[in-house]
């Protein structure tokens, strides 16, 4: 039946009309997945490699990317002939699968690699390409250009989705947040015309993010809210929970626990079917910063430490660890650990500043320092207060209580030592905002992360 739709989606695409939904209910992961397994066991790589690229789509526009990468991965490693075209694009759905840090980067280079040399002329290999350039150098001014490309492709999906990436390369790189939610609203329009609900609901998704960011929390709401009618009829699991988790920070900034308690316990429970570590490491993450805003410090550190427990020797994405052990330093913090607090700290901004996130390496920059002012060191905290600012383009007001460290450390200083402080800040870039922490943060990072 999948392998059907596939071919019905992949025409419909190439018209530009919406594809239909198959009939009656979607095939059960289990009995794909199952095909998969036996093909895989049986040696079959002609076979396997088709499946994987008639699965793949289904894995990430269901929110199977983790069991489909891993599965991937089993057939593409079986020796023996299969059609190149249908490899070369079996390595372009697992590459864009594992494409968030859930997969080894040197496997991942090598999907990359198979997917962009094939001469195809299918319209995902130009998808494959752009994405391959965002993988391997970042968001340098060429790659940029390749990704607003795609914003034009004739074919009405991938044009929908290159205005997500030019969405979110450019909020991820700091001030840029009208571009950034032009190209949200031109994608979702996009989407809306062909009827995709999965390019529907991560574009709405992000829309609430920026308005988020700049206060608009009721808006941020109403959008995610939308998203999530159209992720839970999908029968998404592993997209919902952060969209989740984030709908209930919002009902917090708006005043409504009740809500939030109700969106929060929804969130785990969707983490947990969804048996996917990040997931369920990310809502605990959640619900210990939640505990830190409330003075529990005590639980925070329950929390931070079934998180660790759950991502363990796992493959997580960069974020999640970076939201992680940014909230594991408050905690050493809090209690007197000030060098391992500046250790994870130092930990936290590599992780978010070596994949070009700046709203999320400003997160651990804004915990940091906290982390500072409760060290006593408050020209540092205002210092890394500036950078957070600087590095995103301007204050996050998905976290208020921010306003409050400011004025903090502005305080305890001169006018002149607030000047200075602030003006170091900002002279951080994406590039240079590790050289904020010395050499001796880094020596203990290592066994910090480990704690």
């Amino acid at each position: 039946i999948l392998q059907v739709w596939s071919c019905v989606r992949s025409c419909a695409l190439r018209c530009g009309a919406p594809p239909p939904p198959p009939a009656g209910p979607a095939p059960p992961p289990d009995n794909l997945h199952g095909a998969l397994r036996r093909a895989v066991a049986a040696g079959d790589s002609d076979l396997a490699v088709r499946l994987v690229a008639a699965f793949g789509w289904y894995w990430w526009l269901g929110g199977h990317r983790v069991e489909g990468a891993g599965l991937a991965n089993a057939a593409l490693s079986l020796p023996g002939p299969c059609d190149p075209e249908a490899r070369a694009m079996a390595c372009g759905v697992a590459a864009v699968n594992g494409f968030d840090g859930l997969v080894e980067s040197e496997l991942l280079d090598g999907w990359f690699q198979e997917a962009v040399r094939y001469p195809a002329r299918h319209p995902l290999f130009r998808l494959f390409q752009v994405v391959a350039a965002l993988y391997r150098q970042g968001p340098t001014p060429e790659v940029l250009e390749r990704i607003g490309s795609l914003a034009d492709d004739p074919e009405p999906w991938i044009a929908g989705l290159g205005l997500l990436l030019v969405g979110h390369t450019v909020m991820n790189l700091g001030a840029r947040f009208d571009e950034a939610f032009d190209a949200f609203e031109a994608s979702l329009a996009g989407f809306r015309g062909i009827g995709e609900r999965w390019g529907m609901s991560f574009a709405l998704a992000a829309l609430a993010e920026v308005v988020a960011r700049q206060g608009r929390h009721r808006e941020a709401i109403a959008y995610f809210e939308e998203a999530l009618t159209y992720l839970r009829a999908l029968g998404a699991t592993e997209d919902r929970p952060v969209t989740e988790v984030r709908l209930a920070q919002e009902y917090d900034l708006v005043g409504d626990t009740a809500r939030a308690d109700e969106v929060f316990a929804e969130a785990g429970r969707t983490a947990l079917r969804s048996a996917v570590p990040d997931s369920i490491a990310f809502v605990e993450c959640a619900h210990a910063h939640r505990a830190l805003r409330a003075g529990d410090v005590g639980q925070a550190r329950v929390r931070f430490a079934r998180a660790l427990e759950f991502v363990g020797d796992k493959r997580v994405s960069p974020q999640m660890l970076c939201v992680l052990h940014s909230g594991r330093a408050l905690v050493l913090a809090h209690d007197g650990d000030h060098a391992g607090a500046r250790a994870l700290n130092r930990e936290a901004v590599a992780l978010g500043s070596g994949v070009f996130d700046a709203p999320v390496a400003g997160g651990a920059l804004d915990d940091a320092a906290e982390a500072a002012l409760l060290a006593g060191d408050p020209a540092r905290a205002l210092t890394l207060l500036s950078a957070a600012d600087f590095l995103r383009g301007g204050s996050d007001r998905t976290r208020p209580w921010t306003d409050a460290l400011h004025a903090s450390a502005r305080a305890s200083l001169t006018a002149g030592e607030v000047e200075a402080a602030a003006e170091k800040g900002r002279k951080a870039t994406i590039e240079n905002i590790l050289e904020f922490f010395p050499p001796q943060d880094a020596d203990r990072a290592v066994a910090a992360a480990t704690v």
